[in-house]
């Protein structure tokens, strides 16, 4: 009777170690998800899977705004007269600086985005550039 009973316990032991050894790894690929989830919804950032890390809203202040390599469908949905630290926070830190004209990152194979801002911080003009289309 005890043998029996004995074996019960170690069975259940295994079993709780295999559940929770499920739920570890359940949890660890789930990771980025959820990270994901809490920077856009509770933090109001944007993910950067990349580095999996939460960029803030005021990436811009303290230059911490990751660069984008994908920036033209983004582009497009900007408007003119958003402010300087609203474009950086969309389309990361910029290549280049020449005067009041900022140069993006578009796509892999296009030009790059370019956006003046006026002197009071707000974009004045913004180039999206057109995706190359294969042959």
């Amino acid at each position: 009777m005890r043998s029996s009973r004995l074996a019960k316990i170690k069975l259940g032991s295994f079993t709780r170690a295999v559940i929770l050894v499920f739920i570890f790894f359940l949890c660890w690929f789930c990771r980025p998800a959820l990270l994901m989830t809490f920077c856009e919804s509770i933090r109001r950032g944007r993910w950067a899977p990349a580095k999996e890390i939460c960029v803030s809203k005021n990436c811009a202040q303290d230059q911490s705004c990751l660069r984008a390599y994908n920036n033209l469908p983004t582009c497009r949905t900007l408007s003119l007269g958003i402010s300087r630290d609203e474009l950086y926070f969309n389309l990361g830190m910029p290549l280049r600086i020449d005067g009041n004209v900022y140069y993006f990152h578009g796509a892999w194979d296009s030009k790059p985005i370019s956006a003046a801002i006026e002197s009071n911080g707000s974009v004045e003009s913004l180039e999206c550039p057109a995706e190359d289309v294969p042959n």
